[in-house]
């Protein structure tokens, strides 16, 4: 894993903030968690926090498939964050981070 160029803590703060900004309905959690799991990526790790919350979320309302996502079937409209959770829930995640 490539670390963040600034303090991991930070990045993932500053993520977490942009990405709540994204999507209001998150709470700080679920807000921090997205960001670690942007951190965790190479190509978002290395760019600034703000920005890599603002690459996914461009990147996921496209309505063609990005050439790193494996889906098939149309997209809603539901926001990258939505579909992340909704994602967690059905896999049964969700419920360890209450």
């Amino acid at each position: 894993m490539t670390e963040p160029r600034v303090d991991s803590l930070e990045w993932c703060t500053r993520c977490a903030r942009r990405v709540q900004e994204l999507d209001a309905d998150l709470s700080d959690g679920e807000a921090l968690e997205i960001a670690r799991d942007f951190s965790a990526f190479e190509r978002t790790a290395r760019m600034e926090p703000e920005a890599a919350a603002d690459f996914v979320h461009a990147e996921m309302a496209r309505p063609e498939l990005a050439h790193f996502e494996r889906r098939s079937g149309q997209r809603s409209d539901r926001t990258l964050i939505t579909r992340h959770l909704e994602r967690l829930a059905s896999s049964g995640e969700s419920s360890r981070r209450a």
